[in-house]
């Protein structure tokens, strides 16, 4: 009995995909626990790290403003090339 070639590529894909990406979480997460809440050892807590609150409030609004601007041009312009592009031109 042979392994049929697309399937070995799918589970490649699936180890790949889903693989990886969980490893990475602990082996990132891990090291930041650990040394959480100073994150310059013994001498800087991230709340002193932490920008001002006024501009932590600037930077609040102009992201709630430029978000859903490219979120909407990013539907915009999905919905204009829709139909546009058709499947497998090349070989």
């Amino acid at each position: 009995m042979s392994v049929r070639r697309d399937t070995v590529w799918s589970l490649w894909f699936v180890q790949a995909r889903c693989g990886l990406p969980s490893l990475r979480l602990p082996a990132f997460s891990g090291p930041a626990y650990s040394i959480s809440p100073c994150h310059v050892v013994d001498r800087m807590t991230i709340w002193d790290a932490a920008s001002h609150h006024s501009a932590l409030t600037f930077m609040l609004w102009g992201a709630a403003i430029v978000l859903p601007c490219i979120a909407g041009y990013t539907m915009f312009s999905c919905r204009v090339f829709r139909g546009k592009v058709r499947g497998a031109l090349y070989k």
